[in-house]
Order: structure tokens, then C-alpha cells, then sequence
């Protein structure tokens, strides 16, 4: 759909993933598990959803039956076995305002994820158990040496992720070769057809598909890139038809 420019540094956006700095044989396989294969299949690996991160409350705002985001450190967790094979992991967090438990039923193993000192955002509906509680919360563990603005405190892409992927990990590669490849890309819709259409440059709507400054702007620019495949796709019927 897209080519780079002639003026495109090294690595291309036809260029494999392995060729980014951090990616290896292994990663490299996790991403080809995913379907992304290069770079530009990096780039337009569009998020399945996105968590709205604006708002992180304390944990004292917690009410039963409301939604919350929480940023927050692990005191402590554990594996229940409930009957037959199900299991459910049980673990007690804490901010400066107050202590909350989350449970995830059907998912014991998360209890090795979150040990003590861990930190980690929890997102979801405040329920009761043993006190107020968030069950099956949607998570994710945060590390220390990440830089957070692009995973919290902001509308937050989410990813569907193959088997070893994470979404802090995928999200960092999209927003680096985001930064890195912006200027290579050029526009494959004719620019009348942008004017006619308040169409934006091509970059700033993978922005915001990836990283985008709120859902009404996320929407639009996935609305942009269904029109312009169909728009190529008509084309390309059109031809066969002269033909």
C-alpha cells in the first residue's frame, strides 16, 4: 500500500522486524506469530481496543459497582485450588491511600506475576470480596525501566498479542518506529482527493490510531485507512474492468 521514500535511512519499511534494534531470533518469531513479518506490518498492526488511562484514581476513590483504574504496588498474592481443576489467583495491592484485593478466577497462574514490591495498573469494575475488591480486572505489570507516558496517563492502544508478546513490548516497538519512520512515509491517496476530504498526512493518522489524543480521533483515523483500502480496492476493479 505504502513505499518508503528514496530518502529512507536504513532500516526500510519493507525491511524485516529482526532488523530493529532489541529484536532478536525469538522476538522476531513472536512478532511472525502475530502477523507482523516488517516493519510496515508494525506499523499498520492496528489495536484491537483502547483503555482510556487518563484518569488514575487512588485507591480510597474505589466504590462498589464503579469502574476504576489504579496505579499500584503488590503486597502479596497467592494460588487458590477451587474444585476440579480450576484455580483463581488472590492478591492484595496498596497505594498511598488504602489497600484493594483483585482476584482472577479460572487464572491462578497470575499469582506468580504479581509478587511482592510489584507494581502494575488494575482496571475494572469494584466488586466485594473480603472488602472491596476488583475481579478479573484487566492488568498490566509495570516495569521500572520503562518509560510510562506512552502506558499510562493517556488513551492506552491494546493489542492483540501472540504467545510470548506483551503489550509493553509491542507498544514501545510501535511507537519507535513511529518516531523513527514518520518522515519515510509517503501518501498513496491522490492530494486533491485529501483536500476534497480533509484527509490528515498519513503519519499523524497512524498516530492516532496508535496513540491517539482521544477515541473521536482514534475512530477517525481508522475510518481514513478503511476508505483508503476500499478506495484501492475499487481502483484496482476499475482497471480490470478497462482492461
Amino acid at each position: 500500500r505504502m513505499a518508503a521514500n528514496s530518502r529512507s535511512a536504513s532500516p526500510s519499511l519493507d525491511s524485516p522486524v529482526s532488523s530493529l534494534e532489541g529484536v532478536g531470533p525469538k522476538r522476531a518469531r513472536q512478532l511472525s506469530d502475530a502477523g507482523i513479518c516488517t516493519i510496515r506490518d508494525l506499523l499498520f498492526y492496528f489495536p484491537r481496543a483502547y483503555a482510556d488511562r487518563t484518569t488514575i484514581s487512588p485507591v480510597s476513590d474505589a466504590v462498589l459497582g464503579e469502574r476504576i483504574t489504579v496505579r499500584v504496588e503488590t503486597v502479596s498474592s497467592r494460588h487458590i485450588r477451587l474444585r476440579g481443576r480450576l484455580s483463581m489467583a488472590e492478591a492484595t495491592f496498596r497505594d498511598n491511600t488504602g489497600t484493594i484485593k483483585a482476584t482472577w478466577f479460572g487464572q491462578g497462574y497470575l499469582a506468580k506475576a504479581f509478587t511482592p514490591g510489584k507494581s502494575a495498573i488494575l482496571s475494572g469494575e469494584v466488586a466485594t470480596y473480603k472488602g472491596l475488591a476488583l475481579k478479573n480486572p484487566d492488568y498490566e505489570i509495570l516495569d521500572p525501566d520503562d518509560d510510562d507516558r506512552i502506558h499510562t496517563g493517556r488513551i492506552v492502544p491494546i493489542y492483540r498479542l501472540a504467545a510470548g508478546l506483551g503489550q509493553r513490548q509491542l507498544r514501545t516497538s510501535i511507537h519507535k518506529v513511529l518516531n523513527e519512520q514518520a518522515e519515510h512515509l509517503i501518501e498513496s491517496l491522490p492530494e486533491s482527493l485529501q483536500k476534497e476530504r480533509n484527509i490528515a498526512p498519513i503519519a499523524r493518522d497512524l498516530e492516532q490510531v496508535h496513540f491517539p489524543d482521544s477515541l473521536e480521533l482514534a475512530e477517525a483515523a481508522r475510518r481514513r485507512f478503511a476508505y483508503e483500502e476500499l478506495f484501492h480496492l475499487q481502483r484496482k476493479i476499475l482497471r480490470t474492468r478497462a482492461h
